[in-house]
């Protein structure tokens, strides 16, 4: 008999969970509350104008990279659908009195902000041993939730206790205990706007994941969110273990009555069948 899964939310996480448990043999319930499948990968458009609310940039594109890896598994090309942004400079980073612009590679990012806080380098690399280490531990705690441990991960998993503790400080606490200039710490917080919390709301791992996602560069995808939706929805509904969900009322404001079947006939407010 096939496990059953239900996701509620049909967002780049939704669908692409969705088509992954679907591909593996589960029989999997996507729910959806609004009016396309998407969530916020959904554009919309004022007057003359359409608007990718969802995807500004993403890293991990590379081969072998996250987004890269969630690509091929779904059977789709991640270098045909991003293109890379700047290498030498996809976030720009600008303060009243300063700027630095972020660029690809670990070492190269490294260089450029030791070469703006020559006053500070040691501060500098102390943050990025910890990025380091904490990138590590993390990949290899992640890894063994699927696979053998070999012995080589005793080192790597040395830190696990460093992840513990950063689950449990700000980020704003990890760049005060590292970093001593203050522009310094201004630039590694920067990126806050992607997650919307300043760095003192911030958790530190979130902080540092952030950091380390952008450090093999910055890529958008061709066609914007829209065609990242897209594809995603194509995969997801390709595949007969997937069964999809919309909200009953939204099919009625599609004025396509015949899409939408309902899943228990009650009142308003059920949802109904998403056909193929």
């Amino acid at each position: 008999m096939k496990k059953l899964v239900v996701i509620i939310g049909s967002g780049a996480a939704g669908l692409g969970a969705a088509a992954y448990l679907a591909s593996s043999d589960y029989h999997v319930t996507l729910v959806e509350q609004g009016r396309e499948l998407g969530g916020f990968l959904n554009p919309f458009k004022r007057k003359h104008y359409d608007f990718d609310p969802g995807v500004h940039y993403v890293g991990e594109c590379q081969p072998g990279g996250m987004i890269h890896n969630f690509y091929k598994g779904l059977g789709l090309d991640a270098e045909e659908a991003f293109v890379e942004l700047d290498p030498d400079g996809f976030d720009h980073f600008h303060f009243p009195d300063f700027e630095l612009k972020m660029c690809r590679g670990r070492e190269e990012y490294r260089d450029r902000l030791a070469q703006r806080f020559p006053h500070d380098v040691a501060s500098v690399d102390r943050f990025f041993t910890v990025l380091r280490r904490f990138q590590r531990s993390f990949t290899t705690a992640l890894r063994l939730t699927r696979s053998r441990p070999k012995w080589g991960d005793l080192r790597a998993l040395s830190g696990v206790p460093s992840l513990l503790k950063y689950g449990r400080a700000t980020y704003a606490d990890l760049l005060k205990a590292t970093v001593r200039d203050p522009k310094l710490r201004a630039i590694l917080a920067a990126q806050g706007g992607d997650y919307g919390l300043p760095p003192s709301k911030a958790s530190a791992i979130v902080g540092l994941t952030l950091v380390g996602h952008y450090l093999n560069g910055a890529y958008f995808p061709k066609g914007g969110s829209r065609k990242m939706r897209d594809d995603l929805v194509a995969v997801a509904k390709s595949n007969e273990n997937l069964t999809i969900y919309l909200w009953r009322s939204n099919c009625r404001r599609r004025n396509d009555p015949g899409r939408c079947r309902d899943l228990n006939g009650g009142s308003d407010g059920d949802f109904r069948l998403y056909d193929r």
